[in-house]
């Protein structure tokens, strides 16, 4: 078990290298160039625009409802 835990240490040091992060970045651009790293991105790229799409509903929706009560206020 400490060993799994010194080998995850030393994973997450390397990884914050210069070298660690060139060989991170030539693994995702190698996965990304499979089918099945394509199809991840395409998921990834459509959860952030639906994750977008509610926050920016949900802006709206509270910009319209402190509004509407400004004016109920005001009445």
């Amino acid at each position: 078990m400490a060993s799994s835990e010194a080998l995850k240490r030393a994973k997450k040091k390397y990884a914050q290298t210069e070298k660690g992060k060139e060989v991170l970045r030539k693994g995702v651009e190698k996965y990304q160039s499979t089918e099945k790293g394509q199809q991840k991105v395409k998921e990834a790229q459509e959860r952030f625009e639906q994750t977008e799409a509610r926050k920016a509903y949900k802006r709206e929706w509270k910009k319209k409802y402190y509004q509407k009560k400004k004016a109920e206020k005001q009445s």
